[in-house]
């Protein structure tokens, strides 16, 4: 039986090949309408109320139900140096926690079909980030990956047979047994595990993997990452736009929302930046989620110490705050 969850975590224009860089001093930057609502510091973008909306709706795709339990991060009952996951009812019934150790469980991802949850273990010891995989009740715990550096970021594979993660300067694949090693499929030219590799995704049809590359390499910086794609397999890798860091898929898998000094629509196929949300310098814009309806897209807005939760619609028309005064820890994971 296929169970619903949402993941909450921090619970504690294209061109073949080549970059579309943004010049920040040119129209590719989202640029404030005149009145209207904000939400966190930001705004509507002007021409965010397109004259023919395009739709992202999901189509035939199914649209998943409401889940019925929260899978999220916070300290271990057992040892409160120690970070363990739980599962709770929506109703707040049923707190159960299902990893623990004498170590942290971070960035829980369960995987589409509801029987695993795929995370990385760290600890404050010399041992090395891993990736570990488990069932929905904490048992058949097994690992996937040992790196020599880090572990950050996990997306599972729309069938949920694979993981894609990003680990010690490439993006890698491997399969839920672990009965074969990781596959680098592409490299990541940063050399510090930080927010702006901190991102991958698989496409919704699971053709494309998409990432965040760029920003320091041997001390040197190259720039503003860039969102870039690569097939499963790592062929067909391109640069789409440079980026500030943040990216969600929409339903359909033909676009993709991304932060650049606000927030931005690129069509896979081509075409023009379509921005949805400006913000002013100072502001800080990230932790995007795509509703499965194709409908809206869910982000975070404000400073440095607290930021806004918040929703725009896809179509331009309405920007909503959702929720106030939440702490930026950088570790959030929306799911809308």
């Amino acid at each position: 039986m296929k169970i619903g969850y949402v993941v909450v975590i921090g619970f504690s224009l294209v061109t073949a090949g080549c970059v579309r860089p943004i010049d920040l001093h040119s129209d590719d930057l989202p640029i404030a309408a005149v009145g209207g609502v904000s939400c966190g510091g930001s705004t509507m973008a002007q021409g965010a109320l397109a004259a023919t909306p395009p739709s992202f709706a999901a189509g035939g795709a199914s649209v998943p139900r409401a889940p019925k339990s929260v899978l999220y991060s916070a300290p271990s009952q057992e040892d409160s140096t120690a970070t363990a996951l739980y599962f709770v009812n929506r109703d707040g019934s049923q707190r159960r926690e299902i990893i623990h150790g004498f170590f942290d469980a971070n960035d829980p991802v369960v995987s589409p079909d509801g029987t695993l949850v795929a995370f990385i273990r760290q600890s404050a010891s010399l041992e090395h980030a891993r990736l570990m995989v488990a069932g929905v009740d904490g048992g058949n715990l097994r690992m996937l990956y040992r790196s020599a550096d880090y572990v950050n970021s996990v997306s599972w594979s729309p069938d949920s047979r694979r993981i894609a993660f990003l680990a010690d300067g490439k993006v890698r694949t491997v399969g839920r047994d672990g009965d074969r090693p990781a596959v680098p499929i592409a490299e990541i030219h940063d050399d510090i595990a930080d927010v702006e590799t901190s991102a991958v995704a698989w496409s919704p049809d699971g053709g494309t993997i998409a990432f965040i590359d760029g920003g320091w390499v041997k001390g040197h910086w190259l720039g503003f990452p860039t969102l870039t794609l690569v097939a499963p397999d790592g062929s067909r890798r391109r640069e789409l736009v440079t980026t500030t860091g943040y990216f969600a898929w929409s339903p359909r898998g033909d676009a993709l929302a991304f932060t650049n000094r606000g927030i931005s629509i690129v069509q896979l196929g081509g075409g023009k930046l379509r921005h949805l949300v400006a913000t002013p310098e100072g502001t800080v814009v990230g932790s995007l989620s795509w509703s499965p309806d194709g409908g809206s897209i869910v982000f975070q807005s404000g400073d440095l110490d607290v930021v806004d939760l918040c929703r725009v619609f896809a179509d331009g028309t309405t920007l909503t705050q959702l929720a106030g005064c939440m702490p930026n820890n950088n570790g959030h994971d929306l799911s809308s």
